[in-house]
């Protein structure tokens, strides 16, 4: 699978500290999709988004998670998919057709107090 961020538009701009509804996309192809989720410890645990379209099995799924962060700081932020047959985005990049369909898009967000 393969998964982007799409919202808050002003990452990787400061954002102030409350709550910032992120858009995730995720692409499974043939297989469709059954899972987006983000990370904001690099990778280390994963949080379900919800589900707001899931399209087609050739189409993107958008996804939405309502993210209050903790404290002002920089956070890297992650997101991964899961296909429907339950196969899990992996993190490394690798060179496949197509192009961008391997590898976390990571983002850092900036909160400011």
């Amino acid at each position: 699978p393969r998964s982007l961020f799409l919202r808050p538009y002003c990452i990787p701009r400061c954002l102030v500290v409350s709550v910032v509804t992120l858009g995730v996309v995720v692409f499974g192809g043939y297989r469709g999709v059954s899972r987006g989720e983000v990370s904001f410890d690099v990778g280390q645990t994963w949080q379900e988004a919800r589900l707001e379209h899931s399209g087609t099995a050739l189409s993107w799924a958008i996804w939405s998670y309502q993210w209050l962060p903790t404290q002002p700081g920089e956070y890297q932020l992650v997101v991964r998919g899961t296909d429907g047959t339950g196969a899990p985005q992996i993190a490394e990049n690798r060179s496949i057709v197509p192009e961008g369909a391997t590898g976390y898009h990571r983002v850092t967000a900036r909160i400011a107090a």
